[in-house]
């Protein structure tokens, strides 16, 4: 009789060392032990739950115009619209910003450590870079997001600088 080791889906060799009785061909027999794992871990898996989605009114008169939400909230994660910046510099715009950003944030009873992704479209990455104290400044506790930074040539609005978009979610 021959003796195999415990089975690993790293080792086929255990396919090919199984007994050939009554002509069972061995990629027969490993198929059939891959399809009852994979079959069995299916059994397991539970329907997914049905989602909860709620848009959060924010700033009325935009996002009727627009089309848009400024908030939706689907089972805890918060997606927020971009924050517009503007201002006759960076660094008057970029704190602002922030500013606006800590307002929705407190509205919704969240904290800027909730956020887990920023995306920031800014038209001078480098004047950006140069108010990143501000930035640190409004998540205060070195717990801040991923994030993304990206020039580019225009927003909605001539006067606008940057929009910050993030990515926050309910922890209680």
């Amino acid at each position: 009789m021959v003796e195999f080791d415990t089975f690993s889906p790293l080792n086929l060799e255990f396919a090919m060392r199984i007994p050939r009785s009554h002509n069972s061909h061995p990629k027969f027999l490993f198929g059939t032990l891959a399809a009852t794992i994979v079959l069995s871990g299916l059994t397991a898996c539970k329907p997914p739950e049905k989602a909860s989605i709620t848009r959060h009114e924010m700033n009325p008169p935009w996002e009727e115009v627009n089309g848009y939400t400024q908030v939706v909230e689907v089972n805890g994660v918060v997606y927020l619209s971009g924050v517009a910046c503007s201002g006759e510099t960076y660094a008057k715009a970029i704190p602002d910003c922030y500013s606006q950003l800590k307002v929705i944030l407190d509205k919704l009873n969240l904290k800027p450590e909730n956020i887990v992704k920023e995306t920031v479209y800014t038209k001078d990455i480098d004047a950006f870079k140069e108010q990143i104290p501000a930035r640190k400044s409004f998540y205060g506790n070195g717990k801040y997001p991923a994030a993304t930074w990206i020039q580019i040539d225009r927003l909605y609005l001539p006067e606008m600088v940057a929009e910050i978009d993030t990515i926050a979610v309910r922890t209680e």
